[in-house]
């Protein structure tokens, strides 16, 4: 579990030098004040969006396009007041 773990940090610090998360696109990390009591994630392919939520243990997954784009408005007015960690942020 403890080099699990180890690899975690290491792929993270990679994606965040790099700006990529491996093939899978763009990676941005963030540190925000704003502390969210669950984890939020926005997926977006071409025109399908999903959302997903996770309340541990359980995890909620939507395509509704109204919640999706809610969500997208919330998770980018965080985004807006946070420290983009490597790079520069408009905060």
């Amino acid at each position: 579990m403890f080099n699990q773990l180890l690899s975690n940090i290491d792929n993270i610090e990679l994606w965040a030098e790099t700006d990529k998360k491996e093939n899978r696109g763009d990676f941005k990390l963030y540190y925000s004040a704003v502390h969210p009591e669950n984890n939020f994630i926005l997926m977006k392919n071409g025109a399908d969006t999903v959302v997903a939520i996770s309340y541990m243990p359980s995890i909620f997954f939507t395509s509704n396009p109204a919640f999706c784009e809610e969500t997208e408005k919330w998770i980018e007015s965080i985004i807006n007041e946070s420290l983009l960690i490597i790079g520069s942020s408009t905060k």
